[in-house]
């Protein structure tokens, strides 16, 4: 009797459906895995939504939130940020969860109170004590070394054993997610130049614009304590903001989205600064050439022009750059640069919390020469991402104003209260 088996061609034949069916699985099985991380994202934000709402129920003004997640601007980031108050509100833990969908893994200011950022400048006297006084003109000279967790001395002044460090990192003192800068720092506090004018009623700023007007935001409006710290807002976030000359609604304020991986200067890890964190975690928790997500946005800086009948002129907004649409973006040459082939996720969506704990998806439709182009609203120019987004300069093109209309608030939450009229008293 002959035996029976498989031909040669047979095998090949069998071999080529099968692969030809993986092939034909393998989007199926990309996109429910981009669909779970997605979901797995939403359920992050909505989670950090019910932390900041417990938190606020419990603060005496309203507040959202306690600062940003920033060691040098704000302060130990075990009392300060709204990570410290998710952790110390045994709500959440954002070092547990992370976005999974975002490939940057660290915030960049771990990097700072791990001690191995190359920022310069100082840290904020006003949040560490140092010889600042509320009326004088400019801080006092603590230097960020002083501060460092990773430096001889802990922010108290006592020196932190190897495990008390490792601690820090094992309590969850990291997130890959970025805050709006309304959450953390509110509404700016001042401008520069000269403002006159009204608007609705109100005597108008530089950042409700018009084109009579000189004034300017500036990020460092209260040089005491540094730039984009905490006295160049009037935040964090509360309700305040909603109740007194509010100019919107809680929907339409963002909160926390993917955080963008910041610039090569500053965030990217060395391997040096990879040797300090890795010893300072007591684990591999880092390599060279891993990048670090920003950690909150830039102030209200671009300016919005006449892009629609509902701008005016010279009025400056918002940037939402480091809220990054990563979920379903597809990889694209955005130029060809001046040092290689620059590329980025585009056409995505990203989630972002809401201040009234909804978490909704903005598309990216639109921005650099009118398509999308991984950012939302004001985008960097062409020239900066050319140049790998390196000291990159903003704009907001009627493109980019047009994908976040609607969507997501971009100029001052309330007007600024203005002082009353009359006789001197």
């Amino acid at each position: 009797m002959r035996k029976k088996g498989f031909t040669l061609v047979e095998l090949l034949v069998v071999i080529g459906i099968i692969g030809t069916l993986a092939a034909m699985l393998m989007p199926a099985l990309s996109g429910a895995r981009e669909a779970a991380l997605a979901a797995a994202s939403a359920q992050n934000l909505a989670g950090f939504g019910r932390g900041i709402k417990s938190y606020q129920g419990e603060d005496s003004e309203g507040k959202m939130c306690s600062s940003a997640f920033d060691h040098l601007r704000d302060g130990d980031v075990r009392t300060w940020g709204w990570v410290a108050d998710q952790i110390n509100g045994k709500n959440n833990n954002p070092g547990k969860q992370l976005d999974g969908a975002n490939r940057v893994k660290l915030s960049e200011k771990v990097l700072d109170y791990m001690g191995c950022t190359n920022v310069s400048g100082k840290a904020s006297a006003w949040r560490w004590g140092d010889t600042l006084t509320p009326t004088g003109a400019s801080g006092g000279s603590k230097t960020k070394d002083n501060v460092y967790f990773g430096g001889a001395n802990g922010p108290d002044g006592t020196s932190l054993s190897a495990s008390e460090k490792a601690r820090i990192w094992d309590d969850g003192y990291n997130t890959n997610y970025a805050t709006s800068w309304q959450f953390v720092r509110g509404d700016p506090t001042a401008v520069s130049g000269t403002a006159s004018g009204n608007y609705g009623g109100f005597l108008i700023y530089g950042e409700i614009g018009s084109a009579s007007l000189s004034g300017t935001v500036k990020m460092d409006s209260d040089n005491r304590d540094g730039d984009k710290c905490p006295l160049d807002g009037d935040g964090p976030l509360s309700t305040t903001h909603f109740t007194r000359n509010s100019q919107t609604s809680p929907d339409r304020v963002p909160l926390i989205g993917a955080g963008r991986p910041g610039e090569r200067s500053d965030g990217e890890v060395t391997s040096t600064y990879a040797t300090t964190m890795n010893a300072f975690a007591g684990k591999k928790i880092a390599k060279a050439g891993d990048q670090a997500a920003e950690s909150f946005c830039d102030g209200m800086h671009v300016a919005l022009g006449s892009l629609d009948t509902t701008a005016r002129t010279g009025e400056q907004v918002h940037e939402f750059n480091d809220l990054q649409p990563i979920h379903s973006g597809r990889d694209t040459l955005l130029a060809t640069g001046t040092t290689g082939p620059v590329r980025g996720l585009v056409g995505g969506y990203c989630n972002i919390l809401f201040a009234d704990g909804s978490v909704r998806k903005v598309k990216d439709v639109g921005g650099l020469f009118g398509r999308p182009d991984g950012q939302l609203g004001a985008h960097a120019t062409a020239a900066s991402v050319a140049n790998g987004n390196a000291g990159k300069t903003m704009e907001l093109t009627q493109s980019g104003y047009d994908e976040i209309k609607g969507e997501i608030w971009a100029r001052r939450v309330a007007l600024p209260q203005q002082p009353g009229g009359g006789v001197q008293e």
